[in-house]
């Protein structure tokens, strides 16, 4: 029987590079943005698109398939946003939590030097008479988190090295999103409840610190 366990989906983003002309040099940031809709297009109705990135039984015990699609970043271009199904006891475990993203990635290095990406480097789209190859690379744009108890309020760290204390970043009950987006509905709070905040000022310090990394997904 398959074990059970409450779960949050975890996404990383990795980058997509783009190729084309007699030598397959890579294009820039300007023109991955020109052909990026027919590259969506194209995606869509391929076999990439239907099957997952990695093989189910080569992810880490506790981590489990979500779901895949292509997006893009204003800074960094192209993206192939990753979603994993991963244990809440894994996640709010911070060491525990870096060493499964590790295994993640690192497997996802092989995949897109080997397996999946490596099929996808193979296929190209047309634009006008111009062919394109998409190549899926393992260096990480972004890992992305749900803060409990609130929708679509996310943290977001740029690599596994950057993650910290996310028992305090993503708990329910850390206050995070008044701290930073209404601060004063924050420093009310103890005039309201004297029983407010107590245990928790270090919590809400470290939030304060680090409030660069919450954002509302939209």
């Amino acid at each position: 029987m398959k074990e059970t366990y409450d779960a949050d989906i975890v996404q990383i983003y990795y980058k997509v590079t783009v190729r084309t002309g007699e030598h397959w040099d890579d294009i820039d940031l300007e023109d991955e943005r020109k052909i990026f809709p027919e590259l969506l297009s194209w995606f869509g109705s391929t076999w990439f698109a239907r099957n997952f990135p990695h093989n189910e039984g080569d992810l880490p015990k506790g981590v489990e398939p979500g779901q895949h699609f292509l997006t893009w970043d204003k800074k960094k271009g192209i993206c192939l946003c990753v979603g994993y199904y991963i244990d809440q006891n894994i996640i709010y475990d911070t060491e525990d939590f870096k060493e499964t993203l590790a295994k993640i990635i690192d497997d996802a290095e092989g995949q897109f030097s080997d397996g999946w990406g490596e099929s996808l480097e193979q296929r190209d789209f047309k634009v006008g008479r111009t062919r394109y190859s998409p190549q899926a690379q393992s260096n990480v744009i972004a890992i992305v988190a749900p803060v409990a108890c609130y929708e679509n309020f996310m943290v977001k760290w740029k690599s596994v090295n950057e993650i910290e204390h996310t028992d305090w970043m993503l708990c329910y009950g850390n206050d995070a999103f008044n701290i930073c987006f209404n601060k004063a509905s924050h420093e009310k709070k103890p005039q309201e409840n004297k029983y407010f905040g107590i245990g928790k000022e270090e919590i809400f310090k470290f939030i304060e610190k680090n409030k660069k990394h919450f954002f509302i997904a939209r």
